[in-house]
């Protein structure tokens, strides 16, 4: 009699990442979780962790610092920060540190963000990627979906013998590597593509001399003494940040656009074939008529029909050759305008050339530790002092 007189039936629930207290809408008949209100902290400035950040963020510490005061608002979501640097910087720090915003405890991974049951993301929205992409079933990397955490506003939350649910609220994403090899992706994208996804991603090449300042100060008191959380509070209190549009922080696209050209789909192949061309001392292909690859002047040229016919012989091993019309779709980005194209006597016979952008091979070579823009160089001159093959 009582719950009829006083009581109200609620027809579901709902999980609002951006919510302090969980609430009846009797309007809607919907009961509302809060399952990751923000910790009662004091917003306080650091000055050991503003000069830490400074060091880590180097020329994108404004950005970084927009970032970091815009965490806790998940009523919209922001680029992924992307950290790259050597070991005992702070890159997983400060994801740590973070993640005290809302837990006395370690940030969500990402493989648990992306496993099947996801209820880790309410407990912690601060997901961190250590280093390793989730793969799926087919052992292929989950970039795609990773792509898609990060725009999304709402998902469905899987719990194990819980009815799944709906939970509101963007997430936020921090990505730490030695490397740039997390930034590889298997589709073949344009450069329309490519840009959208910089977008999505703040690149921040992190600076060395933050693990030297580390080392001397308590750096576990930034996370155990919520140092870290509680600077955060206060950059979110006190600074001002331009309104970047859809995310609440944009990636740094123009320069990300420039490491992603050489690292998506079909491309980093093609780049390491032209490189181990030109580092090694050649190969039996280049002694038919027609030959893939010349060097000519200060010039690396490429023929694209016959690189497709050598594929089996000059690519990296465990690659097949791909169609023509992909192979052409992936050069158009790592070559020069067809204006510039250039001619080439082979036997008794005239062939055009595209000249290769050597500026995205040395980009590509220096960032996966094949060889320095030097080595790229040298081998040219080599090449040229044999004739060009």
């Amino acid at each position: 009699e009582l719950m009829a007189q006083h009581g109200s039936i609620a027809d579901g629930v709902t999980m609002d990442l951006t919510a302090q207290r969980g609430r009846f809408v009797p309007e809607r008949r919907e009961i509302i979780e809060a399952p990751c209100p923000l910790r009662a902290l004091t917003p306080c400035y650091d000055a050991q962790v503003a000069e830490w950040l400074a060091l880590l963020a180097g020329d994108e510490l404004e950005r970084v610092l927009d970032w970091i005061a815009t965490a806790t608002d998940l009523s919209r979501p922001s680029s992924a920060l992307f950290l790259v640097g050597p070991p005992g910087a702070g890159k997983s720090l400060l994801a740590a540190g973070l993640a005290r915003l809302w837990r006395q405890g370690p940030p969500t991974s990402l493989s648990a963000a992306l496993d099947p049951f996801n209820s880790a993301v309410v407990r912690c929205p601060l997901v961190l990627g250590d280093e390793v992409v989730p793969k799926d079933f087919r052992g292929e990397e989950r970039t795609g979906e990773i792509r898609e955490v990060i725009a999304s506003h709402e998902r469905l939350v899987n719990r194990k013998h819980v009815e799944r649910c709906e939970a509101r609220g963007a997430l936020r994403i921090v990505l730490a590597a030695n490397g740039e090899q997390m930034l590889e992706f298997a589709d073949d994208l344009c450069e329309d593509d490519i840009r959208a996804i910089a977008e999505r991603f703040l690149f921040v090449q992190v600076g060395a001399r933050a693990s030297a300042f580390l080392a001397s100060v308590d750096a576990h008191s930034f996370v155990a003494a919520d140092r870290i959380a509680m600077h955060a509070l206060h950059l979110a209190a006190t600074r001002t940040v331009p309104n970047y549009g859809r995310f609440a922080v944009v990636g740094n696209a123009d320069l990300l656009v420039e490491l992603l050209t050489v690292r998506v789909g079909l491309r980093p192949v093609i780049l390491e074939t032209f490189a181990r061309w030109l580092l090694d001392d050649g190969s039996k292909e280049f002694q038919r008529a027609a030959r893939p690859l010349l060097v000519q002047g200060e010039h690396l040229l490429v023929h694209a029909p016959t690189l497709a016919e050598c594929w089996g012989s000059l690519a990296p091993e465990g690659h097949r050759r791909p169609s023509y019309e992909r192979l052409q779709r992936a050069l158009s980005d790592l070559v020069e305008p067809a204006a510039q194209r250039s001619e080439a006597r082979i036997g008794e016979r005239r062939t055009a050339y595209r000249r290769v952008r050597l500026d995205r091979l040395r980009r590509w070579a220096e960032s996966r530790g094949y060889a320095s823009a030097e080595d790229i160089d040298a081998g040219l001159a080599r090449k040229r002092e044999k004739g060009g093959t």
